[in-house]
């Protein structure tokens, strides 16, 4: 069955911001009243990738924009052995409210159906490692309910418009990656994640984050070669989130809207 995200994601719309997270619970059942704790997860990852590489004069600016609106990140590409972009295999959306402000870049467009379209992508190393750790196919879409091909359509226009017609000439590279994180996930809204991060301290030395902001945190991290650099991640109050540590080519602390979350990954139980 293909699955889509909506803007609203899996909003909570019966828990306040700033709920108490002092005292959390270590539970299996999905309680929207406090945090919960899980011993791990495993993801299936399906991703585009567009190698750019060397291959353009063009250095364009790359937004990465969440379905909430929110603009995660901003980057200037640079023509480079390796250099790739990334984004989701389904197809994303927003609301017209929401789009409102990205409408004019390639990211954010009003469909046909009069949908609002997202491509929601960001900057990753295609090298060995990457080569290694995925399975890829480069040829024909492998499974269209995996890679949704309004996905794909979606990944092919951002690009074009980011790089000209020419990037017409690459292909869009299909993804697969299956792995088991084994550290701690925390799920609730973003407003529970804050005040447990700010009550349990331990956490910021275990997740690394360097600094609490009114909206989220900046944490560190650690990449394969030896690179120690910072990230920024915001969560609006009241959408569901979950907080892990991500690892792979580099290591750090990461949220994610739960909505996308649940497409790929399965919960490890407590035993």
């Amino acid at each position: 069955m293909v699955k889509d995200i909506d803007a609203d994601g899996d909003l909570v719309v019966d828990v306040e911001a700033g709920v108490t997270c002092r005292i959390f619970a270590k539970h299996l059942g999905h309680d929207n009243g406090r945090v919960e704790w899980y011993p791990g997860f495993t993801e299936t990852v399906h991703r585009l990738v567009f190698d750019f590489e060397d291959h353009f004069r063009a250095t364009p600016d790359l937004k990465t924009i969440l379905p909430s609106g929110k603009l995660q990140n901003t980057k200037k590409l640079q023509s480079e052995r390796g250099a790739a972009l990334t984004s989701y295999a389904f197809p994303q959306h927003m609301s017209e409210e929401q789009a409102r402000q990205y409408l004019g870049t390639p990211f954010v467009w009003r469909r046909e159906n009069g949908t609002y379209a997202l491509v929601q992508s960001w900057p990753v190393e295609y090298n060995s490692r990457f080569k290694e750790t995925f399975v890829i196919s480069d040829d024909k879409n492998p499974d269209p309910t995996k890679f949704h091909p309004q996905a794909v359509e979606d990944m092919r226009k951002m690009v074009v418009e980011l790089f000209g017609n020419t990037a017409n000439e690459r292909k869009i590279r299909f993804c697969t990656k299956a792995t088991g994180n084994h550290n701690p996930v925390y799920v609730g809204t973003g407003g529970q994640l804050l005040e447990l991060l700010r009550n349990e301290k331990s956490l910021l030395q275990h997740f690394d984050i360097v600094t609490l902001t009114h909206s989220g945190f900046v944490c560190r991290y650690v990449r394969d070669n030896g690179d120690i650099g910072t990230q920024n991640f915001d969560m609006t109050p009241c959408d569901r989130y979950v907080l892990y540590t991500r690892v792979g080519s580099s290591k750090m602390a990461c949220v994610k809207m739960w909505a996308q979350f649940a497409l790929e990954c399965d919960l490890h139980q407590k035993m």
